[in-house]
């Protein structure tokens, strides 16, 4: 067995012969050194620096403090609700006073069917409702036939769609809602058109159920949902719609990180932030989710427009609640709230003269 080693050390003499010397370790001496040099006085160019100031605060840093970013309450109804757009939810099936004759007589044909066989119809739509909508991915009404299979030629979507919305709805607090057909002087085409939504019940809206669906965020998916926020701010401070060369000037006027234009092709896109990514791939799923509609002007260039689902799940009144949060007011300027209540009569008369 090897002998283990002595740690090194250096005697000192005593001041006297009957005193053993001390046996002072390396360490002690490192400790000593160090206790000297705090109790030594500051030096003359260390007492002539300056002290540190604490950095400023960026303007409206209190209100900000105070608000934390607040939904927008309906100051006569005293509700958290989103754009007021016409009532546009898949009601029940169960209304039979509200049918028309042709929803009746779908229902007639999806009754004959078997019980059990109907069940299975009807739990196949929610899953796929339930899948699609909790990815924030708009529901399609042209290709619902592709889940009712061969049941297709019965002509029973609507019904089983109405039946599905209701499961939903029960067991999951969502309500389905269709697309409004237009956002000011823009009128939705195609897919933004003809699209539905999974979103949460009016009376579950509010900061409680806020508080509960942003806990737990990773910060990648709180940045993209501020991210969001901020693109829709600057699209509705644009009159609702945003040219793509704008958005990301006023973007790189925020954050430098963020490149000052698009690029050529999101697979292109450079300069990935931490927590966020690239900004131009967060742009394309808000596309694909239809907060936003990609559209082209009458110069040829690439726009953003306020798109429907913005205006379902999040609302014009939300977005101008974030605005002024993030600008630091105390509150929302009433004269930008009444031209969204004038902008959103405007679209239901519109909705009203083409029905």
């Amino acid at each position: 067995r090897e002998p283990e080693e002595e740690e090194e050390t250096e005697y000192v003499e005593g001041t006297s012969q009957d005193e053993q010397p001390t046996k002072k370790s390396r360490r002690d001496e490192r400790s000593q050194r160090r206790s000297q040099e705090d109790e030594a006085p500051p030096s003359q160019e260390e007492e002539e620096k300056p002290p540190v100031e604490p950095p400023k605060e960026a303007a409206g840093h209190d209100a900000n403090e105070r608000r934390k970013f607040k939904l927008y309450v309906d100051q006569m109804t005293k509700s958290y609700r989103t754009d007021p757009h016409p009532e546009k939810r898949i009601k029940s099936h169960k209304d039979d006073d509200e049918a028309p004759a042709g929803a009746k007589k779908e229902k007639e044909r999806a009754e004959a069917l078997a019980e059990a066989e109907l069940d299975v119809l009807v739990k196949k739509m929610a899953r796929y409702l339930l899948l699609r909508g909790t990815k924030r991915l708009p529901i399609v009404k042209s290709k619902l036939g592709e889940v009712m299979g061969d049941y297709r030629k019965n002509r029973i979507t609507s019904y089983v769609l109405q039946r599905a919305a209701d499961e939903l709805r029960k067991t999951w607090g969502y309500e389905l809602v269709q697309a409004p057909d237009r956002c000011g002087d823009y009128e939705y085409k195609g897919n933004a058109r003809d699209s539905m939504y999974l979103v949460h019940k009016k009376k579950a809206r509010g900061p409680d159920h806020a508080a509960l669906t942003t806990n737990g965020l990773d910060d990648s998916s709180a940045a993209s949902r501020g991210l969001l926020l901020t693109c829709l701010s600057i699209a509705q401070a644009q009159g609702g719609s945003v040219r793509e060369t704008e958005l990301y000037r006023l973007l790189n006027s925020l954050d430098e990180r963020i490149a000052d234009e698009p690029p050529a092709k999101t697979s292109q896109a450079r300069g990935s932030i931490p927590d966020v990514g690239h900004v131009a791939k967060h742009v394309e799923s808000y596309v694909q989710q239809q907060y936003l509609v990609a559209y082209k002007d009458a110069e040829d260039e690439n726009c953003l427009q306020l798109g429907p689902r913005a205006l379902v799940d999040v609302g014009r009144f939300q977005i101008a609640q974030f605005t002024s949060d993030a600008l630091g007011h105390e509150a929302v300027d009433p004269s930008i709230i009444t031209e969204i209540q004038d902008s959103v009569r405007d679209d239901a008369a519109a909705q009203a003269a083409q029905g």
